[in-house]
Parts: C-alpha cells; sequence; structure tokens
C-alpha cells in the first residue's frame, strides 16, 4: 500500500502538559481511518495538526511524501468538518455549498455543476434553495461534508461530526459516511469517542491513551485481539480480570478467584511459560449465563446476579463471583427464555478461545463488586419479562 498521509514522531504539550507522546502513524491512499480515544487523550490535536491549525512541538506530518509540517491550512489539500456544523444563515445551502468555489473564483457554470453534483452526493438534491434554518440537524452536517467535499480534498477531516446529533440520525449518517467516502475516494481521517462508531465506519482504528498510540489496527483485529487491557476495556467493554498463571501438569494454568482453567489459545501458536498476575479478558457475549444445575450440568463458575437490564435483543448483567474482586459483565439473548432475578444465584461458562490473556499495564478502570441487596427492581425486570414472553 502506498502512504497517503505519514505522521512521523509527532509530540506537542499545552503549557507543560503533553497532549501527543512520539506519535507515529501511516495512513493508505482512500482509507477510513478513525481516531479513537477518551477526552483529552490527543486525538483532536492530531487532527489539527494535520489540518494545519496548530504546528507540533516536534515531528513531521507529509502529504503523499512531501512535508507539509509548517504549510497554512490554506496551502494543504485538507479540508475540515467540525462538530457543529456552521453555515452562513445569510445563504442558502447551494451558496454555502459553493463559497469555497466563490472564494477561489471559479467560473459560475464549473460552481454551478460541482454544487449539483454535491448536493446529490449528500442527497439533498431538492434542498439547494433553503436557508440553514429550515434543516434538520442530520441536514446541516451534510451541507458542511458537501461544502468540505467541493473542494475535492486529498484529505477530508471529520471532528465528531456525529456527536450532536441523536442516534437514529447518527445511524443514517454512518451509512452516508461510508457512502461518500467509497464515491469521492478520499482518505477520512474521523475522530471520534465512541467505540461503536469507530467499529462501524473503519477501515483501521489507531486508539489513543493520555497522548500515546496504543494500538492501530483492523476493527475486528482490536476487538477481537486487542493487545492491552485499556483496548479490551475501551473497545467493547470487556471484562477484564485480575489472573495468575499458574504451572499445571499441561503447561500452564489460569486461577481466577476459587477456579482453575486452561490458558486460553494463543493467537500466534505459542504457549505461555512465564508464571504470575496476568489479566484475562472475556467478552460479555462469550458468557454462558444459566439458573444453578439447569440441564444437570454445572458452569465452570458459580456465582450472583447484581444487577439486570433489558437492552431489546440481550439481558445485560452483571454478576458477582466469589474471588473475583470486579463485577463480570454477561449478555443473555433474550430469546433463550433465562429470566435473572437479582440475587439469583446462576452458573457461568465460556468456551476456552472466547478468553485472551493481556500483559499487566495501568490497571482497568472497573469499579469493586458491591454486596447484594434485596432488590425491589428484581420483581419490575422479571415482570417485564413475563410480559415479552
Amino acid at each position: 500500500m502506498s502512504w497517503d498521509l505519514e505522521i512521523r514522531d509527532v509530540s506537542h504539550e499545552y503549557r507543560g502538559n503533553v497532549a501527543l507522546n512520539d506519535v507515529s502513524l501511516s495512513f493508505g491512499e482512500g482509507e477510513f481511518v478513525t481516531l479513537l480515544g477518551p477526552s483529552g487523550c490527543g486525538k483532536t490535536t492530531l487532527l489539527r495538526a494535520i489540518a494545519g491549525f496548530l504546528t507540533p512541538r516536534r515531528g513531521r506530518i507529509l502529504l503523499g511524501g512531501e512535508e507539509i509540517t509548517g504549510r497554512s491550512p490554506d496551502r494543504r489539500p485538507v479540508n475540515m468538518v467540525f462538530q457543529r456544523p456552521t453555515l452562513f444563515p445569510h445563504l442558502n445551502v447551494a451558496d454555502n455549498i459553493a463559497f469555497g468555489l466563490r472564494v477561489e473564483r471559479r467560473g459560475k457554470q464549473e460552481i454551478a455543476r460541482r454544487v449539483e453534483d454535491m448536493l446529490g452526493l449528500v442527497d439533498l438534491a431538492d434542498f439547494g434553495g433553503r436557508r440553514a434554518h429550515e434543516l434538520s440537524g442530520g441536514q446541516m452536517q451534510r451541507v458542511a461534508m458537501a461544502r468540505a467535499l467541493i473542494k475535492r480534498p486529498r484529505v477530508l477531516l471529520l471532528d465528531e461530526p456525529l456527536s450532536a446529533l441523536d442516534l437514529k440520525v447518527r445511524l443514517q449518517m454512518e451509512v452516508e459516511l461510508r457512502r461518500m467516502h467509497r464515491e469521492t475516494g478520499a482518505t477520512f481521517v474521523h475522530v471520534t469517542h465512541d467505540q461503536r462508531e469507530a467499529l462501524a465506519l473503519s477501515d483501521r482504528i489507531a486508539l489513543f491513551d493520555r497522548g500515546r498510540l496504543v494500538e492501530f489496527a483492523a476493527p475486528e483485529e482490536i476487538y477481537r485481539r486487542p493487545n492491552s487491557a485499556f483496548a479490551a476495556q475501551f473497545v467493547g467493554d470487556a471484562n477484564v480480570l485480575p489472573v495468575d498463571l499458574v504451572p499445571a501438569a499441561f503447561g500452564m494454568a489460569v486461577q481466577l478467584g476459587e477456579v482453575r482453567m486452561p490458558t486460553p489459545p494463543d493467537p500466534a501458536g505459542g504457549t505461555r511459560t512465564d508464571a504470575g498476575p496476568a489479566w484475562l479478558m472475556v467478552r460479555p457475549e462469550s458468557i454462558r449465563v444459566s439458573p444453578v444445575g439447569a440441564g444437570g450440568t454445572s458452569g465452570r463458575l458459580r456465582g450472583s446476579v447484581l444487577d439486570t437490564a433489558y437492552r431489546g435483543d440481550v439481558f445485560s448483567c452483571r454478576l458477582s463471583v466469589p474471588g473475583v474482586p470486579v463485577p463480570l459483565k454477561a449478555e443473555v439473548p433474550v430469546e433463550e427464555g433465562v429470566l435473572l432475578d437479582v440475587g439469583a444465584d446462576v452458573d457461568l461458562a465460556w468456551p476456552p478461545e472466547a478468553g485472551r490473556v493481556l500483559p499487566l499495564d495501568r490497571p482497568p478502570a472497573v469499579p469493586p463488586v458491591p454486596a447484594p441487596t434485596d432488590n425491589r427492581r428484581a420483581g419490575r425486570n422479571k415482570g417485564s419479562a413475563d410480559a415479552l414472553a
């Protein structure tokens, strides 16, 4: 793959506070890359550096092999769409979209043709004569996209463009963003803190934590095979459980609370031989939960229900397991018909390949297990579930 945009050893600080710490990334031509991470992790700082709104203290930014680190924003083949669309209220939709071309003194026929093309691209062909106050939030963001794309930027920067929209419109806009990306062929660099949005849109995800790039891979790779406890929890909110790797007759085993289980397969094909503390990642959807002794079998772990919430297709549960200092999260499909009242005892199990052993890094952000309480909500949960049955 030929690299279109390259970030080389970029660092930046604000009044002594590190925003970017030696970040290096390469973006392929026509790729859709999302910069993902919690607030304050450095992703917007990097986007502003690419746009030319700030010059990093150290490092280089190259576009098509040519350095643009010190180049002003107007001299870069880059355009940006912000979180909230800022349309000119005195101009109609067509004139808002045409604004950049008029500044460049393009011919009237060319402007009219390209505006018509952009209105079609963002599915607003009949909206050219409307003013900003006559548009919905999603329509205004489409106009902002058209205004950015009409100048045919080599790279389009998207600074959380969907965060101010309601869920239904956001889902529609995700479809539109993917379509626009395919049809324009531009390199899209998208910033968000919404991991679900990042998974849905991206060819690759660059995950940031406290100014550092911690992972850069395809969405499925980060979700299924994260390399750190932070990545496992931030992308998909996995269970990250403190375990010990201990010697066993067959090599190594995982000691989780009071239970010893086989070490999950190493995706690299090797076998871990180093004993000691580690993290065990298990996704909530991989955990099978059933009433104690259901079907005449026992689960690998025995626990009790701390909380359960109806999510439409699943019940999201939090479970307390003796010897495990953090709650386990599990998702029970509604169609299985398993009703889990708060305080109920349950069996838990998951296939060995659903787990992943991760090295110790910073402690994951998990709350302590609360003491089980007599919960009147249990009756409400059970009643609502019975009503759905």
